[in-house]
């Protein structure tokens, strides 16, 4: 089923919020404001961390191939910050995303997992785009054959299911579950040296009170199911 919801018209509320996504973290720092969903990261002085957000569509709207389109502003203007675009199974873990870090706020990275197996080695930049200071339409085109990423139209990734095939464990190593969409900021907690942390570029400074904040026009589904 194909779902649309415009976080830019007036008539989408609360309500309308309620029916398509879910808020996973508490607090919750996910708001509509601004014509847009606003998801925020910022210090939690009680618990001495930094807080992000992080919504998903699984519990309303889960799909197996199809085309999602985002229109995002991205908030990775900091060493250490990151936010994500993906279609992943909750089940499964296979996720196929955008994912921008404060490192490199001038790039969007595309990536991919098969059941759980991060790997940092397969992500993709795409160079060349002000994430942070301007909207961009990404889109992810997924079929059982090959995924494609697409920014304002333009392919930027191409990933064949044959690719894939990893000869150790005898399967192919590509997306098939069924996914909803999730949106996140988060930062790294990582400590020097990580896997995490030398992706993401960290520590994030919260100085006077910093707030970084991902902002998304709007998310499209249409489903080939």
């Amino acid at each position: 089923m194909s779902w649309t919801a415009n976080f830019d018209n007036p008539d989408y509320g609360s309500s309308a919020f309620d029916a398509d996504w879910t808020s996973l973290l508490t607090p919750n720092r996910a708001a509509l404001r601004d014509n847009a969903l606003v998801l925020e990261l910022a210090f939690d002085s009680a618990r001495n961390v930094g807080t992000g957000a992080q919504v998903s569509s699984h519990d309303k709207h889960t799909e197996q191939y199809g085309e999602l389109t985002a229109v995002v502003k991205s908030g990775a203007t900091h060493t250490g910050v990151a936010c994500v675009l993906a279609l992943q199974s909750q089940e499964t873990r296979d996720e196929i995303s955008f994912e921008w870090v404060g490192k490199d706020p001038a790039c969007v990275q595309t990536n991919y997992s098969a059941k759980g197996a991060a790997d940092f080695t397969t992500m993709v930049p795409a160079s060349g785009i002000d994430t942070t200071v301007d909207f961009h339409t990404y889109a992810i085109r997924w079929t059982p054959e090959e995924i494609t990423w697409r920014v304002d139209g333009r392919p930027v990734r191409t990933l064949r299911r044959a690719d894939t095939w990893d000869a150790t464990s005898r399967t192919h190593k590509y997306p098939d579950s069924a996914a909803g969409v999730e949106l996140s900021i988060w930062d790294d907690p990582s400590t020097a040296g990580s896997a995490v942390t030398d992706w993401a570029g960290g520590p994030v400074s919260y100085a006077e009170g910093a707030t970084y904040s991902m902002l998304v026009r709007s998310v499209t589904f249409t489903s080939y199911s």
